[in-house]
């Protein structure tokens, strides 16, 4: 019977050792979950918010300019009332009554062209040429029935270097030949 007693005995307070730890465990746990106050908003912050600018405190070493009023001059006044009246022409419809003209721009300015092709042996052409095709258009920028050209000459191959009795242009430091380092 002892023996029995000492089991029970044990195991009771094995059972109030579980029971404590989970108790406090427990309540460390409802820690987290404690209710909060709510704080009300104070009105006079709300109607900060609402501003347009907000509050501003003249902080030491600072100096707030004086408010300088003055009355509507006459004159201005005047302005003021002369353009409260909206006209009914707007100003695209009166730029399309009266259109004008740029000055001093060119009305067809010819930019030079730059023709260079990498697999010919001929240089490249630079300039102004400009001749408007009849044939040759948007619709058909491959079309070869164009008279003025001639499709079938190659005049890459007719190309011409020139002469080696020309004039050779040379630099200060081609005449003067190698200097010396020293």
């Amino acid at each position: 019977m002892a023996l029995s007693r000492n089991k029970t005995g044990e195991s009771g307070i094995l059972e109030y050792a579980l029971e404590e730890k989970k108790r406090r465990e427990s309540a460390h746990f409802m820690k987290f979950f404690s209710k909060v106050e709510k704080k009300k908003p104070d009105v006079a912050v709300k109607a900060d918010e609402e501003l347009w600018y907000k509050p501003f405190e003249v902080k030491d070493g600072m100096t707030l300019a004086p408010i300088q009023r003055r009355t509507v001059l006459k004159l201005e006044d005047d302005i003021l009332k002369q353009h409260e009246e909206v006209s009914q022409t707007s100003y695209l419809s009166s730029l399309a009554i009266n259109p004008k003209k740029l000055v001093g721009a060119p009305v067809n300015p010819m930019r030079a062209k730059l023709y260079q092709f990498h697999d010919n042996y001929r240089p490249p052409y630079y300039g102004t040429w400009r001749t408007r095709s009849k044939v040759i258009t948007g619709r058909r920028p491959f079309s070869t029935v164009e008279e003025t050209i001639d499709y079938e000459v190659d005049s890459d191959a007719e190309w011409e270097e020139e002469p080696s009795d020309a004039e050779e242009c040379k630099s200060d430091e081609e005449l003067l030949g190698p200097r010396l380092s020293g």
